[in-house]
Order: structure tokens, then C-alpha cells, then sequence
């Protein structure tokens, strides 16, 4: 039997090892199994696979994230040393890390093209150098720092020569000339610098000489465009400030600041230059010496919007269809305006204001003894602080002129009637409404004496006698004579 069973078991061996099958045991006998190395073999190679890449993940992670204490040139006295290696010699998409304490540096300078993020913590005080930061990095930058401070005369916190899509965290700075500062072309020829989609995040900035600054340098093409600002308190000569390059031909446009407060500043809050469609909202002024907002004339389309007053004394409004949506006082607080466009191009032609389908309100009119005290007024024009006629302001209603000697217009009037027996009637027209095309209209049953027309240098323009006759006239003025002219509607005294 057992002699048997031996030789039926080395036949099965041998059958096994020709065809590829395994023998395995079953009680006392044998069983034939196929064999599939295929399956075993990449199971095995799946499992060291798998643990090969969790062991370079693992690596990869604790390369990527440092501790600027761990570093072997680390000196809490100058963090700068050890941060320059770091940042040069660390791999893309590193984080780098400082524990909170009070450490005093040099310049740190992010001049590499690498993704990184870094997070400082506590105060770090400038000890040398002119600025704390030096930025030119046009990869994905996050800079997170939570006190800075210095007493380097003419020193800056952030300096930026060239960063796109940067996303900067200064929680507080204090003691510098400057906050910081957008400098693209500062130093590099040959090659166009820029800062643009920017992000900035600030609590408290008090600095010496001004908060923010753009100021390209005067080589290549540089520019500065659609950058986010978000405040913050700002305190010193300026709040923020914008500056022409000489080789600049790309004003500073589409850049956007909000929530910021302008506290105890010497100067102006912002002060504008060769900058275009930008948008200011809710700062907040106080205890500002110069003006809230200037603009230079070489602005435009800029917006600013605020939540509060300001009096006319604190704008110096010199660029070109700007918007202004705040209200406006005089000095002693009587509202103006509602809101204010400007428009510096000196002739109606060149500004182009819609108002569509607007509800234009009403109010009291202006004149002596009006017994239909309404008007309809559309729209006036500030330019250069004055009251300019650009387009039709006029009643639209019926107003009176009862024995008035002398009787100023306020409006291009729709239907002005002279009622009296004085001897003389003299209606004075603003010089605001000289303008080509202007025209209002007016009707008098009495004439026995003359109803005269002058322009408020005493100019006479026109006049109606009695050899005119009762009716209605439209008078326009035309520009090419100089003056206005009138030519008779109707011979009925009625309203137009």
C-alpha cells in the first residue's frame, strides 16, 4: 500500500512540475493546484511599490516643511542668514516656518523663481539694510509675518521688484520710512518688471514717511496692475501714494483697496498720479492735514465710494471722469452733492455722461413770487470746484416774475412769465448757461416797457418792446455770434 502511494505521489510530482501545477497535501493523499506566478509576482510588487511611496511622501514632506530654529545657521540675532539659505536651496512648494519670539534680522531676500509659503511669527526687528523684504518672484509666493518693526532710517518693510499672484499677510509695521512698496524696474534693465494680481492684507501700518507707494524706475516698461489692498490702519505722511515712472507708459490701473483707515496724516491720504480705473472704498479719514483725495490731471476713471461725508476743501479733483459716490459738504457741513464726476478736458464735447432711464426728482424752485414752486432739474456739472452748464437744467413747470426791477435766472426755463408795470425789467442770464445750443423759453402780456436780457457782465443780449408785441419766445444762445438771440414762438401768451 505504501509502496503504492509513493509511486502514484512521484508520478504527480512529475505531472505538477511538466504542466505547471502545485502539489499540496490533503489528509493523506496529494492535490494538484495551478500556479499563477503572474498574480503572486505583482502582488508582491504592488506591496513594495506601495511602501516605496509612502517612504518618499514621508521624506518628501519633512524636506518641504522647515523650521528656520532647526537650521544649522540659524542666530536668533540675524534670522536672515539662515532664512537666505533656506529659501535658496529649499525645493519648490516648501513651507518654511519660525517659531514665535523676538528675533532681529537683516535683509531677507525672496529672489528666486520657486512656490513657497513662509510664516514668520512674533517681531523681527530690521537691524541694517533698507528694507526688511525684497521680493522678485514670479511664482506663487505666500508671505505671512506677524510684527516688524526697525529704526534704520530710510528703510522700507516690503520692497517688490516683480510678483504675480502673490499673497501677502503684514499683520503690523512700524517704525519704517516706508510700508510697502510696488518698485518694479528699480534696479533691473533690460527687462519689464511687474507687479500684478497681488493680494495684501494689513492690520496696522506706522510708518515715517507713508503707508503704500507705487513708484516704478525710470527704465524699461514696467507696470502695476489689478493688485488688491485690504486695511488696516495707516499713520504717517501719507496713507497712499502713486508716482510716474519716466519710461512708464502703462499707467496704474485696476488696482483695488479697501477698509483703509487714513489716521494722523501730514500729507494727503491718497495721493494719485498716472493712475487709471482704480477703485478706493470705505476708508475712513481722521485727522487727515492735507487732502483726502487728489487726484493729478494725468488720472482717469477713477471710483471712489465711502460710507461717510467729506467736504469739498478736503478734494482736490484734477483728473478726468472720475467718480465720486459720497456725499459732499461745504466747510461748514451743508451738503453739495450727492456725488461727483470730473472732467478736466475743458470743453462739453469731450464729456460723455449718460443718465438713462432715470426718475428725476423734483423740488422747490428759485424766483421771485413763483406760484408754481416745482422744477425739474436734470443734471450740473462741477468743473474745477464751479458750477458748469453742460447740459439742460431746466422748470418744467410754470414760474412768475411779478414787478421784479432785477431778477436773476436759475434755471433755462421751460416757461418764464413777466408780469409787471415797472419800467424796466432786467433779467440777468448766468454765464454758466453760454454754452452753443442752450435755450429757454419765456412769455409776457406786457411790454409796454422793455423786458431786457443781459449776461451777468452786464452785456446786453437782447431785449423785448413794445413794438414786439405779447406772445411766447424761445431764445438760444449761439456760440459763433457770441451771444444769445431769440425769434418769436407765438403771438399767444401762454405757457410753452
Amino acid at each position: 500500500m505504501k509502496r503504492r502511494n509513493l509511486i502514484r505521489n512521484i508520478l504527480i510530482f512529475i505531472f505538477a512540475f511538466v504542466f505547471g501545477y502545485t502539489v499540496k497535501k490533503d489528509g493523506e493523499g496529494m492535490v494538484l493546484e495551478r500556479f499563477d506566478s503572474t498574480i503572486n509576482r505583482d502582488k508582491f510588487l504592488n506591496t513594495v511599490t506601495d511602501k516605496i511611496k509612502l517612504l518618499n511622501e514621508q521624506v518628501s514632506d519633512k524636506a518641504k516643511v522647515i523650521n528656520v530654529t532647526s537650521h544649522p545657521l540659524f542666530n536668533e540675532k540675524d534670522i536672515s542668514i539662515a532664512l537666505n539659505d533656506i529659501i535658496s536651496t529649499c525645493s519648490s512648494n516648501s513651507y518654511i516656518y519660525l517659531e514665535s519670539g523676538s528675533y532681529k534680522s537683516k535683509r531677507v531676500n525672496i529672489m528666486v523663481n520657486k512656490a513657497m509659503t513662509i510664516n514668520l511669527k512674533g517681531n523681527i526687528e530690521l537691524i541694517s539694510d533698507t528694507s526688511l523684504f525684497r521680493v522678485k518672484n514670479n511664482l506663487s509666493l505666500k508671505l505671512d509675518v506677524d510684527f516688524m518693526s526697525t529704526s534704520v532710517a530710510g528703510s522700507i518693510c516690503l520692497e517688490i521688484y516683480e510678483s504675480y499672484h502673490g499673497d501677502f499677510n503684514l499683520v503690523r509695521i512700524q517704525g519704517f520710512d516706508l510700508g510697502i512698496a510696488l518698485v518694479p524696474n528699480k534696479v533691473t534693465f533690460g527687462y519689464n518688471e511687474g507687479v500684478q494680481y497681488c493680494k495684501f492684507n494689513f492690520d496696522y501700518m506706522n510708518c515715517k514717511n507713508g503707508g503704500i507707494i507705487f513708484q516704478t524706475g525710470n527704465n524699461s516698461l514696467p507696470w502695476v496692475n489689478e493688485n488688491t489692498f485690504t486695511g488696516g490702519r495707516v499713520l504717517g505722511s501719507f496713507g497712499i501714494k502713486t508716482l510716474k515712472g519716466t519710461t512708464q507708459i502703462d499707467p496704474y490701473n485696476n488696482n483695488k483697496f479697501y477698509n483703509i483707515g487714513c489716521e494722523g496724516i501730514s500729507g494727503n491720504a491718497i495721493d494719485l498720479a498716472f493712475a487709471n480705473n482704480n477703485t478706493f472704498e470705505n476708508f475712513r479719514f481722521e485727522d487727515v492735514n492735507g487732502y483726502y483725495i487728489q487726484e493729478s490731471s494725468e488720472c482717469i476713471f477713477n471710483r471712489f465710494t465711502m460710507s461717510i461725508a467729506i467736504k469739498a476743501n478736503k478734494l482736490n479733483t484734477n483728473g478726468r471722469e472720475s467718480f465720486y459716490e459720497f456725499p459732499i459738504t461745504s466747510k461748514g457741513g451743508t451738503q453739495q452733492a450727492y456725488k461727483r464726476i470730473t472732467n478736466n478736458h475743458k470743453n462739453s464735447q469731450d464729456f460723455n455722461l449718460s443718465l438713462y432711464d432715470m426718475n428725476v426728482g423734483v423740488g422747490l424752485s428759485h424766483g421771485e413770487n413763483n406760484k408754481n414752486p416745482f422744477f425739474h432739474r436734470y443734471a450740473m456739472i462741477l468743473r474745477e470746484g464751479k458750477d458748469i452748464m453742460n447740459i439742460p437744467s431746466r422748470e418744467l413747470y410754470t414760474a412768475y416774475i411779478d414787478n421784479n426791477p432785477i431778477f436773476k435766472m436759475k434755471y433755462l426755463y421751460k416757461d418764464l412769465r413777466v408780469l409787471s408795470n415797472l419800467n424796466k425789467v432786467t433779467i440777468i442770464i448766468p454765464n454758466k448757461f453760454k454754452y452753443d445750443g442752450a435755450e429757454f423759453h419765456f412769455s409776457t402780456n406786457w411790454n409796454e416797457n422793455p423786458i431786457v436780457f443781459e449776461d451777468e457782465n452786464g452785456i446786453e443780449q437782447f431785449r423785448i418792446s413794445d413794438s414786439d408785441g405779447i406772445g411766447t419766445w424761445e431764445a438760444m444762445y449761439v456760440a459763433r455770434r457770441g451771444s444769445f438771440t431769440k425769434f418769436k414762438v407765438t403771438k399767444d401768451y401762454r405757457a410753452f
